[in-house]
């Protein structure tokens, strides 16, 4: 997927991997999902932003109600204490509104592999249970909440404030396709908490 991201705590796109029909988010408590998003990255006022992977096992998922995620952003030691941040890329300096973004998953049953601007970001060893598999869809999204309060840039103040505009482009997903090469050295792929 390719978009504008521009990302607050309250709008961020999103792509939705689900084993539901349509509409995903009426159903997501009935089956399995995975959700890739940017979003605020965890107590931080909008910077920087992170690109995140949430499981989502027969639950609903909500703006105030997120599915558990994965910390691509940081590297942990195994007793849970930060250690140092991943050497991937800042997602806040790849997001704006007038710039697209290009948001690449490679995703199987046991791991998940992401590209932000067709550079590795992180991986993920995904778990035994709240995993979509077989016949899935996949949706494209924009995420726009209780806006009146978000802090945004003046642009968006004066003249989006309660509203969304977001430009998607290039959305595609392809069955069968090869895990792609990874530097596990550099990136390992990490686990739920």
């Amino acid at each position: 997927m390719e978009g504008d991201a521009f990302t607050t705590g309250r709008r961020y796109p999103q792509i939705i991997i689900s084993d539901q029909a349509a509409p995903v988010q009426w159903n997501l408590s009935k089956g399995n999902a995975l959700i890739l998003q940017t979003f605020e990255d965890a107590g931080t006022a909008n910077w920087p932003n992170s690109y995140q992977l949430q499981v989502c096992d027969h639950r609903q998922w909500d703006v105030n109600n997120q599915c558990p995620g994965y910390d691509l952003y940081r590297a942990m030691s195994s007793d849970g204490k930060v250690t140092a941040l991943r050497p991937n890329a800042e997602v806040a300096e790849h997001t704006g509104v007038d710039r697209s973004t290009h948001f690449d998953a490679f995703v199987s049953t046991t791991r998940a592999y992401l590209f932000l601007d067709n550079e590795p970001y992180g991986c993920a060893n995904l778990p035994s249970k709240g995993v979509p598999s077989g016949d899935v869809t996949v949706t494209f999204g924009d995420v726009l909440y209780h806006s009146g309060v978000d802090s945004v840039f003046s642009y968006h103040k004066k003249y989006q404030k309660t509203i969304a505009r977001r430009h998607f482009d290039n959305l595609g997903f392809k069955s069968g396709v090869a895990a792609p090469m990874w530097d596990e050295t550099r990136f390992p792929c990490t686990s739920l908490p």
